[in-house]
């Protein structure tokens, strides 16, 4: 009998390992991500605004000349919505990897009370039917939630492409419209 509940005791202890390992994997690529996500902020921002003032600097004289100047500022609107949506999209962005970093925290907090044998762990109580999962299902779980954020972000650049996409095509018509000297 005493054999059977350390053999059970060593399968627990095994299971909890697996999961705590896959949880701080998990969370060390939630933290990779988001300090590449970071530093790569910055730069955006400034191709974003050294954009702008190129195109406002190389078109804004011809403003009162040209009766088409309506082309440019919906042109300019345009790709000015694309920045923008480029600019909150890494605070979406950013909001969503914190949110699930700390929910891996969260569960190995719970598992550690588990495994403690502090089964009144607040950790513990708020995730019991995630941490109780088998080690295949908590993969399933976890790569689920990765999966749906990914999706989300997918949907949000494609129309935030589409957005950049035309107002590159509109500023172009206004240039091109500007050089064959059509007023």
């Amino acid at each position: 009998m005493e054999k059977l509940k350390t053999q059970k005791a060593d399968n627990l202890d095994n299971d909890v390992i697996d999961k705590m390992k896959l949880l701080d994997l998990k969370m060390k690529v939630c933290s990779d991500i988001l300090d590449a996500n970071s530093n790569q902020f910055e730069q955006k921002i400034t191709y974003i605004g050294a954009g702008a003032i190129a195109a406002i600097l190389v078109f804004a004289k011809e403003f009162h000349i040209i009766t088409y100047s309506w082309i440019l500022i919906f042109g300019l609107l345009l790709l000015l919505l694309a920045c923008l949506m480029n600019l909150f999209s890494y605070i979406w962005f950013v909001k969503k990897i914190r949110k699930e970093y700390d929910n891996y925290v969260d569960l190995k907090k719970g598992l550690e009370g588990r495994c403690n044998g502090n089964a009144l762990n607040e950790y513990y109580c708020k995730n019991k039917d995630i941490i109780e999962m088998q080690y295949d299902e908590l993969y399933k779980y976890i790569s689920s939630i990765a999966s749906k954020r990914n999706k989300s972000a997918d949907i949000y650049n494609e129309i935030n492409m589409y957005f950049l996409f035309v107002g590159l095509i509109v500023v172009s018509i206004y240039v091109c419209l500007s050089l064959l000297g059509i007023y």
